[in-house]
């Protein structure tokens, strides 16, 4: 899920120390701030958006201690901004609910406490209309703020901040759908998050190998645009020669593995993989039915 052009999102950022971009927040300040404004708000709907097909109940249940929540999500990309915008550059500021800052908090140990992760499946209470009333609060407030921040000095770290807060809200959009994919799996009712899409059959290609040469290759962050902290620095690695399929993997593929015997056979997978396969039980992917 991409949704604007060059976002990242596949990794958390790193700690809120390392919070900050002069590149990408020089983009913003030559942009201006109207822009800046509409990029905010725009990522901001697509959360809600991606909430909307959702019950109250949907919103609230947590499936394994890994995922969480989508009423979670939506608290806490809140609380990222409220975190470290508006309390950082808004002159005596009051939260919307001072409980918050514990309650939302994910893994950022120097902003303080922070509920545990298994358990915010628990959190009844706040209610969804609580949570959204919160998230319309704070992007009232960002969106305010930001043409005020614009004649300001300060507004190159705001823009940094500011910019960092929209990727790190797309990440949580990503895991918004990965995580309400395997909430819906365990439902025997097996409800669909959405009306689905007309299924289309695609005939697969002749299977065809494409060879690449290898070598030294240079990964990470060029330096140019955003990133994350943990996406740097750019270095060389040594590639050996290797082959990649001329299409993604089908289903029809994933079935003619498992008929082979694929979940049977330890001499087609690496050693952890086979522990893993027999100690979760394995017989097909995940979601395979």
């Amino acid at each position: 899920m991409r949704w604007w052009p060059n976002s990242r999102s596949s990794r958390p950022p790193g700690r809120a120390a390392q919070h900050s971009d002069v590149a990408a927040s020089r983009i913003w300040t030559t942009a201006g701030a109207a822009d800046l404004r509409d990029r905010f708000l725009h990522v901001r709907q697509v959360s809600e958006f991606l909430a909307a097909p959702l019950s109250a109940e949907d919103c609230a249940l947590q499936s394994m201690p890994d995922a969480s929540p989508t009423k979670w999500h939506l608290a806490h990309t809140s609380w990222f901004f409220e975190t470290f915008l508006l309390e950082k550059f808004v002159p005596d500021f009051r939260p919307f609910d001072a409980a918050f800052r514990v309650l939302f908090n994910s893994y950022y140990h120097g902003v303080g406490d922070r509920h545990p992760r298994p358990e915010r499946g628990l959190i009844s209470r706040p209610d969804l209309a609580t949570i959204l009333a919160y998230r319309q609060q704070v992007t009232e407030c960002v969106a305010t703020l930001l043409p005020r921040m614009s004649a300001q000095a300060e507004f190159t770290d705001f823009t940094a901040l500011l910019w960092l807060g929209c990727h790190h809200e797309e990440q949580h959009q990503e895991l918004v759908l990965t995580d309400l994919k395997h909430l819906l799996s365990k439902n025997p009712l097996r409800p669909a998050y959405a009306t689905p899409l007309p299924s289309t059959t695609i005939e697969p290609m002749d299977p065809r190998w494409i060879a690449y040469p290898g070598g030294l290759v240079d990964v990470g962050h060029d330096g140019s645009g955003f990133a994350f902290d943990n996406e740097g620095p750019r270095h060389s690695v040594f590639l050996q020669p290797f082959e990649l399929a001329c299409q993604p993997v089908t289903n029809g593929d994933y079935a003619d593995f498992i008929a082979d015997g694929g979940y049977r056979r330890p001499e087609l997978w690496l050693s952890l993989g086979w522990d893993w396969r027999q100690a979760n039980g394995l017989a097909a992917p995940m979601y395979w039915q």
